[in-house]
């Protein structure tokens, strides 16, 4: 390996040191106590406001914050928003090692003739016209832990969201996988999935890149990997925008294993939702 790539390997291993994903929200810093001034009065006023009646966000209206944008890009867009982000989260990293991290538009399938929303319902009808193989492929597992369509998404309340949409394409011979932190523990996760065969599996960056790395997730049979790039969470942040999701993110595809199937002629391609 050179010193190039292996500086690069660095710097994505420094990006990805992070909390358990359930022990904190993705991308929130940890809080700090501020200082209050004036009378104790004054204090007390300010350390106990009124609370709204609730504050939770519906199943049904959390994919409804979307950045259109995203869909009007093409790859070579898309390849420089991957590029302007590495910039933004890398910024202690010189030129060479943020090429060595890039997303390559020859990884990254045009989709901009999609005419729906990237919103959770349209995935399916997204996933048909785009993932390799439409509709019969995305129905049929090929082997256990083994998917044909690998979905990255920036929590794991999204993952859940996504997952309610394509239940769809979950048959008996063919599973849709939720592979996020709060759901299983990954020894469990490695367990279900050498038993399971799965079509799609549908994760957290994190999780995923934890499981390729154990070999409890193949992608011998990977054709597409989807990075749901157009929702924004309740705070108007999306998978771009958060530090260690984001590196979660570059570690991932630039797994030896999953970057071997981006490279290889016949192998697989990006898609971003």
């Amino acid at each position: 390996m050179s010193k190039t790539a292996r500086d690069s390997a660095t710097e994505l291993r420094k990006a990805s040191k992070r909390k358990p994903e359930d022990e904190r929200e993705p991308g929130s810093p940890p809080k700090k106590s501020k200082k209050l001034h004036g009378s104790s009065s004054q204090r007390r006023k300010v350390e106990t406001p009124s609370k709204p009646a609730s504050t939770a966000v519906p199943a049904k209206d959390r994919s409804v914050n979307i950045d259109s944008g995203i869909a009007e890009r093409d790859p070579s867009l898309l390849a420089d928003l991957f590029a302007q982000k590495i910039a933004k989260h890398y910024k202690d990293s010189s030129l060479i090692e943020r090429e060595d991290m890039s997303v390559p538009k020859s990884w990254i399938i045009d989709t901009t003739e999609f005419d729906q929303p990237h919103t959770a319902g349209h995935l399916p009808g997204y996933l048909e016209k785009f993932a390799g193989g439409g509709r019969d492929k995305l129905l049929t597992g090929a082997k256990e832990a083994s998917p044909d369509t690998l979905i990255v998404a920036c929590s794991g309340i999204r993952v859940a969201d996504l997952v309610r949409e394509l239940r769809v394409y979950d048959t008996k011979d063919s599973k849709v996988a939720k592979l996020i932190a709060k759901h299983m523990k990954l020894k469990e996760n490695i367990e279900y999935l050498a038993k399971t065969k799965v079509g799609i599996a549908v994760g957290t960056p994190a999780r995923l890149y934890d499981l390729v790395e154990q070999g409890g997730l193949k992608i011998d049979e990977l054709k597409t990997v989807v990075v749901d790039g157009s929702y924004l969470d309740e705070k108007r942040r999306g998978i771009w925008d958060m530090g260690d999701v984001f590196g979660a993110l570059m570690r991932l595809l630039h797994h030896e294993r999953v970057k071997g199937r981006l490279e290889s002629e016949d192998g697989a391609k990006v898609v971003v939702f």
